[in-house]
């Protein structure tokens, strides 16, 4: 049985389900993760390599705030990580975390157990040092 997203409705449970993707900057695997992210079932979508259109801007339905880093306004071919959060979620109980990064994407919390701090973070693996 189906339910309507109803921003109005307060959720049963207290825990926050994140839904986390690298989509590899496809379209259609961006599309596909959105059709699969049910409002009624996640919090919090972390994206990383996402698909942006000829102008810049990765897509979302009307359930989600998108929230891009303050760097994507300058130089958008870099951003490499953003989060989805679900609209249910009180505005005032949210705020995003500037990390000066490409890579990150950061929120503040309150949640029910205490103050909580998300990062989305890309790894570039061919970047990375290592042995």
């Amino acid at each position: 049985m189906e339910h309507p997203t109803n921003p109005q409705l307060p959720r049963s449970r207290p825990q926050i389900k994140i839904r986390q993707q690298n989509l590899n900057k496809s379209l259609t695997a961006q599309s596909d993760m959105l059709q699969l992210l049910d409002p009624d079932e996640y919090d919090i979508a972390a994206i990383q390599e996402l698909h942006l259109n000829h102008i810049h801007n990765s897509c979302a339905s009307h359930n989600w705030f998108t929230l891009y880093l303050k760097e994507h306004y300058t130089i958008p071919n870099n951003t490499r990580s953003i989060m989805l959060i679900n609209k249910r979620i009180p505005t005032n109980k949210w705020s995003q975390i500037d990390l000066a990064s490409s890579n990150m994407t950061a929120i503040h919390m309150q949640t029910p157990s205490g103050p909580e701090i998300l990062i989305n973070m890309y790894n570039d693996m061919r970047k990375s040092k290592g042995a």
